[in-house]
């Protein structure tokens, strides 16, 4: 089924604006409960927006995943950003955060690259569940090595 191209940009639309709306209230969140749940479901949730996009059979899953990519990009940006302002020292906190932005860009670089060197050979269905492995792993890695910087000790925490 073709879906006109006018939807291309309705759904990248409607991911950026719920975006938009969302980082403050997950930012929020982030603050009350922790960094690593908010990072956890930030990159599950995009391990199953890149499953949804590999079963899209249809514009209704595709808006769908664009919702739960706007949610779990919200969550993985804020949640970040706060934890290396968490673990920053005072006087590199600019530079700290320019370098996680550079990681940020640097891997976007690499990860189309792979994607588009599997979609060649496999095709976009393959590649989308491979790439949909990789937030997992992440998501594990934060489990494992990441110490939690929010507690009741930690001026940050609020509890309203």
């Amino acid at each position: 089924m073709l879906v006109p191209i006018v939807w291309v940009g309705i759904l990248i639309g409607l991911n950026n604006g719920l975006q938009a709306v969302t980082m403050t209230p997950i930012g929020k969140l982030s603050d009350r409960i922790g960094r690593k749940p908010i990072i956890h479901l930030g990159l599950l949730g995009t391990s199953l927006v890149l499953v949804l996009y590999a079963i899209a059979n249809g514009l209704f899953i595709l808006i769908i995943a664009q919702i739960i990519l706007s949610f779990a990009f919200a969550g993985i940006f804020t949640g970040e950003s706060a934890f290396v302002a968490d673990i920053a020292p005072e006087f590199k906190h600019n530079e700290i955060m320019g370098f996680l932005s550079f990681t940020l860009g640097f891997a976007s670089l690499l990860g189309s690259l792979f994607a588009g060197i599997v979609a060649e050979f496999w095709g976009l269905r393959i590649m989308f569940m491979i790439l949909a492995i990789l937030p997992v792993i992440g998501s594990a890695i934060v489990f494992l090595k990441v110490k939690e910087t929010v507690t009741r000790s930690n001026p940050t925490f609020t509890d309203h």
